[in-house]
């Protein structure tokens, strides 16, 4: 055949055939073009002019022919055409030209003349398979470095995620933590802080023998401040005073120091802690404070009894004064009572011969009842705020801590979940190419083993036919029942059916479990389709056979349920998950399976008879990653996907089980098929 240029077929079917020899031509077409669409050429330069606008599946090329030999042509063409199957053919199969041909022109199989018909045509099909096969692996190989992009990203984005949800909740304790010492309607230290603080700085004092200073001030008649303008005013009013007093304890717009603390100690009272501060030093902080208020016009201050805002403010020392906290703020407060029975908007000092001595003394003044009764009243009302106040920022405070530490679980356990479903899915597209590949194989010997017992009936016959004819001959007849008694042929005669008849129950076993690992790892791209449930519990059943054993007897009740829109494959899973636990748990027993319906939703109960589940277990059991097997036996992912999958299909899986009297569990599904929001979703 000519050299031609004509448009070839589809390039799985189209093979190239290169020799300076008609009659290897011919013999070549002859032989594969009942399978392929083959293409004659008799010169390589002619068969690369072609490879550059036509490709071809397999090329068939001799060595030696004129011009270029067949390793220089198929090294050329591999450039042009790597994908394609190259076949040297050779009459010359020295080890050098073996060596340069797998070498240089990377081929999948060399052949030697003369050319057998049957053998090319076999090593043809061989190498097309392989070349498939690592097609196919390549395929796999890109799908599988994308999907581990894919994954690697959203790792990433989970890390992104998770680190900023962490910087929001450290963000969010710096808040509360700063909450939970504030008071919280004029920015100040609470009385919680104070405290703390006025016990640290007189500890302090007392161990290193600096003065601590305490100023107590109370707003003067702030009660009939708050009768005449208002709840609102008196509180706007304590802000502003708030702010005054900063300023005054401030130099320059800054702090003065830091271990200086100005606090709101309850209602209208506020102190200040001046640490390495004299009495006299803090006498004259103290004025310098009553002035700044007696001066500043504040919104309502006419109505007040004194003409304007002011403050009564008192002072005492540690460890002149005291030698405790306690004992120092009762000598500020002490002092604070003298300056408002005195007239108020003044500065009293502590004073120390004020204090009851073991020798009689003259009682100090009983402060009058109502006076009395009213500061009660303020300080427990103050107390009582600041007792609210800090109850609603630690339960803010756990409520978020709770929350960000569920998000932060919730964040893991997806990450874990999305790798857990790449390796599944990695596993089950795997598995569906080795299941494709093994039932080939499986039909091959398939189609040979029915054939076998029709031959070995032949034999027999043949058999009887030769006994038959050596009865003429007595002495052939003892001889040859003599080598068939030392063979053993009586006994090969009865067991030969039964080892046919058990290599093909094998063959079918294996036949079925490859189908319906095909069916379990099937991906389920397309939407829910009516399914007879039958369908996906028999392929659980031939995958979980193994893991059931053969004291676990299963009773099957179908019953009469119609066709439920789902998808198989996932049914499938839920089905296999429920019996390998139930197989686990079992030693021997009995599986009940029984379908119903149930109004407009159709139930699938799988009921054992094993140990049970304990109640503490049972509150975990649809929980991710939960698991009482032994590590590595286990993923605790089954009955999570299980209930996931039957909420996807708009249905529901439950468990009932009793200790010692086995576990059923029931899956029901919507005779109508998913909700289309799932199933748009999905």
């Amino acid at each position: 055949m000519t050299e031609t240029a004509e448009t070839a077929p589809a390039a799985s079917l189209a093979l190239m055939a290169v020799d300076d020899e008609p009659e290897n031509l011919d013999l070549i077409e002859r032989t594969l073009s009942s399978n392929f669409d083959v293409r004659t050429f008799q010169s390589a330069q002619g068969a690369l002019d072609a490879l550059a606008v036509q490709p071809y599946s397999v090329i068939v090329s001799d060595h030696r022919m004129p011009g270029m030999t067949g390793v220089e042509f198929l090294t050329r063409a591999s450039e042009v055409a790597p994908e394609t199957v190259r076949i040297l053919v050779t009459a010359y199969a020295d080890l050098d030209t073996a060596l340069d041909a797998v070498n240089r022109g990377r081929v999948s199989a060399i052949l030697k003349k003369p050319i057998d018909g049957l053998d090319l045509g076999r090593e043809v099909e061989r190498c097309l398979t392989v070349s498939r096969l690592l097609a196919h692996n390549r395929a796999l190989s890109r799908d599988l470095a994308q999907r581990n992009e894919e994954l690697s990203e959203a790792k990433r984005l989970l890390e992104a995620d998770l680190g900023a949800r962490t910087q929001d909740l450290l963000k969010a304790n710096k808040q509360l933590e700063v909450l939970s010492v504030t008071d919280g309607l004029t920015g100040l230290y609470n009385h919680r802080y104070f405290q703390d603080r006025c016990q640290h700085e007189v500890l302090g004092s007392l161990r290193h023998g600096h003065p601590t200073s305490l100023v107590f001030c109370d707003v003067d008649h702030f009660k009939s401040y708050n009768d005449k303008n208002g709840h609102p005013a008196g509180d706007q009013l304590l802000i502003s005073l708030s702010r005054a007093f900063c300023e005054t304890a401030s130099r320059g717009g800054a702090p003065a120091r830091e271990m200086d603390v100005v606090a709101r100690y309850g209602g209208e009272e506020f102190v200040f802690l001046l640490a390495h501060t004299p009495r006299e030093g803090a006498a004259l902080f103290a004025e310098r404070l009553r002035k700044l208020v007696a001066e500043q016009v504040f919104p309502g201050a006419a109505t007040q009894p004194l003409g304007c805002v002011s403050v009564s403010l008192g002072v005492a020392e540690c460890p002149r004064d005291s030698r405790s906290a306690q004992e120092l703020i009762r000598r500020a407060d002490e002092a604070l009572y003298r300056a408002k029975a005195g007239g108020r908007n003044r500065v009293e000092l502590a004073n120390v011969a004020a204090d009851p001595a073991p020798s009689p003394a003259p009682p100090a003044p009983a402060k009058p009842p109502e006076e009395q009764d009213k500061r009660i009243a303020r300080l427990e009302r103050g107390l009582v705020r600041e007792h609210k106040l800090r109850e609603d920022t630690e339960r803010l405070l756990e409520d978020k801590s709770r929350e960000l530490y569920l998000a932060a679980e919730r964040l893991k356990e997806q990450q874990a979940a999305l790798v857990h479903s790449e390796k599944l899915s990695a596993l089950g597209r795997m598995s569906a190419g080795v299941a494709h590949e093994i039932n080939n194989a499986l039909n091959f010997m398939r189609g040979n083993v029915q054939h076998l017992p029709r031959y070995v009936t032949v034999y027999e016959e043949l058999l009887s036919a030769y006994r038959a004819a050596l009865a003429a001959s007595p002495d052939a007849l003892t001889r040859l029942t003599a080598l068939e008694d030392q063979k053993r042929l009586p006994f090969i005669q009865r067991d030969l059916p039964k080892l046919l008849g058990a290599m093909s129950t094998g063959v079918e076993r294996a036949t079925t479990i490859v189908r319906d690992l095909g069916i379990f790892s099937r991906a389920d791209d397309h939407g829910p389709e009516p399914t007879d449930l039958k369908q996906p519990m028999e392929v659980a059943l031939t995958l979980a056979a193994n893991r059931l054993k053969r004291k676990i007897t299963v009773h099957r009740d179908y019953g009469d349920v119609p066709p439920v829109p789902c998808h198989a494959g996932r049914m499938s899973q839920v089905f296999l998950n429920i019996l390998v636990n139930a197989g686990d748990a079992m030693e021997q027993g009995d599986i009940h399976i029984t379908f119903g319906r149930d109004g407009d939703r159709v139930t699938v109960a799988i009921q054992d008879n094993g140990p049970g589940i304990t109640p503490e277990n049972r509150r975990h059991l649809f929980e991710p990653f939960f698991t009482t097997k032994p590590p590595g036996q286990g993923t605790g992912l089954g009955l999570y996907m299980g209930l996931k999958i039957a909420k996807e299909h708009g249905g529901d899986l439950q468990c009932h089980s009793e200790v010692g009297r086995g576990t059923t569990f029931t899956l029901t599904l919507p005779v109508s098929g998913p909700p289309e929001s799932t199933a748009e979703s999905k």
